[in-house]
């Protein structure tokens, strides 16, 4: 669910207009998304986020020959739809158009905020929808994509919301200002003893640093074919099975319906290496001994 925000200009205009240029006319921060959602911040590419706090979805934008292409997630905050609009705004006026294109029809610049309430409507009755659909027990979460990384919501979520867009504001900055290393899998190709090993997940951890780590290590809209398992690289080099690793370490806090936080101590590290540590490739136990701070 979105809004699709088109503004034309000439070919000239558009080859000197950048994100950064774009960005600093609303002071917002920028950065791009990598394979999982989370936003490698400062980066440029096709498809870029742009957004300030309070951290909510941000917008999307995309250069085009003779056009800037806006994407305005829903549901989506108070303050970033209230950003898109001004963004919008500054654009015609730093390309001296006077109309943009919202979902097909023409609109003047001018009457740019007063679309703003027309959008926290739609996300109002979003939020309320995807609320009551769990509550009916037609859905168990709800993904949305933050403009930092995604976020899962269930019920409990939903109570904290209560049903207002400023509490979904507040959950969503929130959860993304946590101090707290959002953590992804990187894949391999392991070394067989035919030279075409399996394909693993790896997520890597360090000591003492907050984390957070998905419950199931293969969310839905990660698309990685013929993964043959998950592991978790800890200080000293020890490899734990992904569940294994999760049922044998203190869960700080719960992030979201399908996030926890963890922190491993220098005591964890050592017993999950001499216990827990396994060969990727045969899966055969491989304890190893580690010194805290190593």
């Amino acid at each position: 669910m979105s809004v699709y925000i088109e503004i034309f200009t000439t070919p000239q205009a558009m080859q000197t207009l950048t994100i950064p240029e774009m960005a600093a006319l609303c002071d917002l921060r920028y950065g791009i998304f990598d394979g999982s959602y989370v936003l490698a911040q400062g980066e440029t590419g096709k498809y870029n986020i742009l957004f300030s706090a309070p951290i909510g979805r941000g917008v999307e934008v995309s250069l085009e020959a003779r056009k800037v292409g806006i994407v305005l997630p829903l549901p989506n905050t108070p303050h970033d739809i209230a950003l898109c609009y001004r963004l919008v705004e500054k654009l015609c006026d730093h390309l001296q158009v006077d109309s943009f294109v919202r979902d097909g029809e023409t609109i003047p610049a001018a009457e740019a905020p007063f679309l703003v309430p027309i959008e926290l409507q739609a996300s109002l009755n979003a939020i309320r929808n995807m609320e009551q659909e769990l509550r009916d027990g037609k859905q168990q979460t709800f993904s949305v994509f933050g403009a930092l990384n995604p976020i899962v919501l269930g019920l409990r979520e939903f109570d904290a919301i209560g049903g207002t867009l400023d509490g979904y504001e507040i959950l969503l900055d929130h959860l993304q200002q946590l101090d707290a290393w959002y953590a992804v899998a990187r894949f391999f190709r392991l070394e067989g003893e035919d030279g075409t090993g399996p394909v693993v997940g790896m997520f890597f951890i360090g000591e003492d640093a907050p984390v957070v780590l998905p419950l199931d290590p293969a969310p839905a809209y990660q698309q990685v074919e013929g993964v043959d398992g998950y592991y978790v690289r800890i200080p000293g080099e020890s490899d734990i099975p992904y569940a294994e690793f999760l049922s044998h370490v203190e869960q700080e806090q719960r992030y979201d319906a399908a996030h926890v936080v963890v922190r491993l101590s220098g005591e964890t590290i050592r017993h999950l290496a001499q216990h827990h540590a396994v060969n990727m490739v045969t899966r055969k136990p491989q304890p190893r001994e580690y010194a805290p701070g190593e």
